[in-house]
């Protein structure tokens, strides 16, 4: 072998060997930058939980120390707000303000066709929504009842001039199993959740 050959051979491994160290201190380097971060995220979690914390032991503190008619007014206050929210709430539901109602009609047939689970189901409807189930609509339901559910369910439609309330009610067809998902007590089954995340955003007790 050539001198010169042999000056390139050990030129290259040392090149190689060079590069294979740089890797590894680059990987330890962002190893070591990726676990500060994690630390420092942890360590921010952690004081942001504390103060929270503090935060909240202060305002029940407060509230205690309150009078009982003025933490009967500030519950008072926080009640009326969230039946006017609830209410606010229904109205859009009902004037079908900002959602495809046609799909929602779609979704809680299927919701109340899966909840009685006959091979048959009445789907009660209101008078005026009577143009929105058409064959076609009614067959998509159908369908995708039987392909994303594996359900072979038949759905009947029965307009309804007493029903008021946006949405559907399925029953069977003796009537023994009914599923109201008309809006309204849709909403009321929320109720208590609606007040809790209300209460929560309002902070009160």
């Amino acid at each position: 072998m050539s001198e010169q050959k042999l000056k390139e051979e050990i030129l290259n491994d040392a090149q190689k060997k060079a590069e294979r160290i740089i890797k590894k201190a680059q990987s330890d380097a962002e190893k070591i930058i990726e676990r500060a971060k994690k630390e420092a995220e942890e360590f921010r979690n952690l004081t942001i939980s504390k103060a929270t914390e503090r935060a909240e032991k202060e305002r029940i503190r407060i509230f205690s120390s309150l009078p009982l008619e003025k933490q009967r007014s500030v519950r008072q206050a926080q009640e009326n707000v969230m039946n006017k929210a609830i209410q606010q709430a229904l109205q859009k539901l009902n004037n079908s303000n900002g959602f495809d109602y046609k799909q929602s009609l779609k979704e809680l047939t299927i919701q109340g066709a899966l909840a009685v689970d006959e091979e048959t189901v009445v789907c009660r409807i209101r008078t005026k929504d009577t143009p929105i189930f058409t064959e076609t609509f009614v067959k998509e339901i159908i369908d995708t009842l039987r392909t994303k559910y594996q359900k072979s369910i038949l759905v009947k439609i029965s307009s309804d001039d007493k029903l008021q309330d946006n949405g559907v009610i399925i029953e069977s067809l003796d009537g023994r199993k009914i599923y109201n998902n008309t809006y309204e007590l849709r909403l009321k089954r929320k109720t208590d959740q609606i007040r809790l995340k209300i209460a929560d955003t309002m902070k009160f007790i």
